[in-house]
């Protein structure tokens, strides 16, 4: 054991643990350009997440509302799913006050069972006429589409990677135009969807995909544009906004590097290379909310309203659609949607560009050399071997050990200082960038990589120390 202890030192020793450093720094570059692998890309997002939670987004505007079907509702209408005739009159107390766009993060792929026809079929018991009347009648889902065609709705839908009995091979939407290189190869594909009734697709003004995958449990980011079975497919957020200021098509700008921005009318959106976005949450608030049994009573001003985007969504406890946002809070799922709307209208965007890999192998490498450069200059140097061959007396020797002990003292600490200067320096850089233009930079893999290579360097520095210091002990006894 000791001869492999012994050969290890010597290589640490090599060069003042140079060699043993940059060959460290190499390695980390190569590795950084996995950005997936679990050490990186935990810490990258919980750097992320820390960067939210010092600089929540600021609200410049209010243009979206959320009408949720809380728990007041689902206790005065009863539970969920409702006959879809209460969902009806909740879309025309919608539309009777003028909104811009109506988004739905409800998916209905099956018939009404509450439908006066499922209730004569269900019930032969009853009189023939009674049956008939039911039979005559306007089915539920027939009211409810004809609410979704009088307001300018947007249907949600979810892509599936397997087939079920309820999921289709494609979604009614409108033709994206493409400018530059081909994005599909970057988006997230499925090749099913589980969407409305027909019924329901054909009434309503648009239809986007709802999908969103979190991270570690956490939604960071949402899916603007996805393709279903080769078709690029909107987001509910950027269908909505597309409903809200009239636009008739949707323009995507691609590159190289996959999708760099998406235009609604004159509004350019930067996105992800896969088409997603990055979602900035603001503090937990209930500024935007309204329920839904609010809105039935007619209890509502008009203007909380006319002209914004609503979404309409389950927040009843009981119904699962929560998450848990990089604030640490749980939140109704149809909050990622009115974030995103939010940040869009507000021109505030979050985005890691795929050249910020770049800049951060260039940090990386700068800041590694320079503490492959300073941090071996700090190791002390022992002149008790040359004190005694130059004949100096022992109480001067004894002197020059002290000088020696404190410099075994400072020598480290102001490396350990420079290191962490240097750290502060790369994590408050990432946070003003966060704040002042929405880069998000890659500050805790550098600090990771560069904490390694540093405690190289301070381990080849107590190497040499101890050898010196023995050096120095056996030349002192030897003039003694």
């Amino acid at each position: 054991m000791k001869p492999v202890i012994a050969s290890l030192s010597q290589i640490w020793r090599a060069g003042n643990g140079r060699p043993v450093a940059i060959a460290l720094l190499v390695a980390f570059m190569l590795l950084l350009s996995f950005p997936d692998l679990p050490p990186f890309k935990s810490a990258r997002l919980a750097l992320f997440d820390q960067y939210q939670n010092m600089s929540p987004r600021q609200r410049k505007s209010q243009p979206v509302v959320i009408v949720e079907i809380d728990e007041e509702t689902l206790a005065a209408l009863g539970q969920w799913p409702w006959p879809r005739n209460f969902f009806a009159a909740l879309i025309d107390a919608i539309a009777a006050l003028k909104p811009a766009a109506v988004g739905l993060d409800i998916i209905m792929p099956e018939a009404d069972h509450a439908s006066p026809q499922a209730v004569a079929e269900s019930r032969p018991d009853l009189p023939e006429e009674v049956r008939k009347s039911l039979n005559g009648a306007a089915s539920n889902d027939r009211l409810l589409a004809t609410s979704l065609a009088g307001a300018p709705t947007v249907l949600g839908a979810a892509g599936f990677s397997f087939r079920t009995s309820e999921t289709l091979d494609g979604l009614r939407t409108n033709p994206i135009e493409v400018h530059g290189k081909n994005p599909l190869p970057w988006l997230n594909t499925y090749p099913y969807v589980l969407a409305s009734l027909p019924e329901f697709q054909a009434a309503a003004h648009g239809q986007a995909l709802l999908s969103g995958d979190p991270e570690n449990g956490i939604v960071r980011r949402a899916a603007l544009l996805s393709a279903i079975n080769g078709a690029i497919t909107p987001g509910l957020s950027l269908e909505m906004l597309r409903i809200a200021h009239n636009v008739p098509g949707i323009v995507v700008d691609a590159g190289a590097h996959g999708v760099e921005a998406v235009n609604i009318g004159s509004q350019r959106i930067p996105l992800q290379g896969n088409g997603e976005a990055w979602v900035h949450f603001d503090k937990p608030s209930r500024q935007n909310s309204i329920s839904a049994l609010s809105l039935l009573k007619n209890e509502v001003p008009p203007e909380r309203i006319s002209g914004k985007m609503v979404l309409v969504g389950l927040t009843g406890l009981g119904l699962q659609d929560w998450i848990t946002t990089p604030l640490g809070d749980r939140r109704p799922g149809v909050e990622v949607h009115a974030q995103l709307i939010e940040s869009i209208e507000d021109g505030h965007f979050l985005t890691r560009h795929w050249w910020m890999h770049w800049v951060e192998l260039v940090v990386l490498t700068g800041s590694g050399l320079l503490l492959i450069w300073v941090v071996p200059n700090t190791k002390p140097h022992y002149a008790a071997r040359r004190s005694v061959a130059e004949g100096k007396p022992g109480a001067l020797v004894m002197q020059e050990r002290r000088s020696r002990d404190r410099a075994i003292e400072t020598q480290p600490k102001l490396s350990m200082m420079l290191a962490i200067l240097l750290f502060v320096a790369l994590f408050s850089a990432g946070l003003a960038l966060f704040i002042w233009t929405g880069l998000l930079f890659d500050a805790s893999s550098l600090i990771i990589a560069l904490s390694v290579v540093f405690c190289s360097l301070m381990f080849s520095v107590f190497i040499e120390s101890g050898y010196q210091r023995k050096n120095a002990e056996l030349a002192l006894q030897t003039q003694r």
